[in-house]
Order: structure tokens, then C-alpha cells, then sequence
């Protein structure tokens, strides 16, 4: 959120990405599925059938998991 804005305008979005989100931790090149909000590091797009879409987000984000505010969108 930035200043000016509202809890109410923010609202419609979700804690914790779905289950079976892929994302990358960025820098770097690092693949997570989301599994019940928890990062599940992903070594091989194989038993996936390839290479999936992902959401790109910093991996502090997922290092830090389930410390707190700003790291509270995901669990540990």
C-alpha cells in the first residue's frame, strides 16, 4: 500500500497466492510452487511437464516468509 491509499481498496486481493503458484525469486533464477502459502523450492520443471508460468517477486519475500509485515504474504 502506498500513502493515501486504504485497507477497503485492497481488499479483493488474497493473503497468500493459491495453492500451486509458481514463483521466482528474484535476482537470481530460483523456482517455488506454492503449497498451503508455504514456498516449496522446485529443482525441475519436469514433473510439471515443462516450464510453467510464474509470478516473478523478491526473494527476501521468500527467505523471510511468515516474519511479519512486509514478508507476510507468505507462511514458513
Amino acid at each position: 500500500m502506498n500513502a493515501g491509499s486504504t485497507a477497503a481498496q485492497w481488499a479483493h486481493l488474497r493473503r497468500y497466492p493459491l495453492p500451486g503458484t509458481f514463483v521466482q525469486g528474484r535476482p537470481g533464477s530460483k523456482i517455488y510452487r506454492i503449497l498451503a502459502g508455504v514456498p516449496h523450492y522446485v529443482p525441475s520443471w519436469a514433473p510439471y511437464g515443462g516450464e510453467q508460468f510464474f509470478v516473478p517477486v523478491a526473494q527476501a519475500t521468500i527467505n523471510r516468509a511468515g516474519s511479519g509485515y512486509p514478508y507476510g504474504n507468505l507462511l514458513r
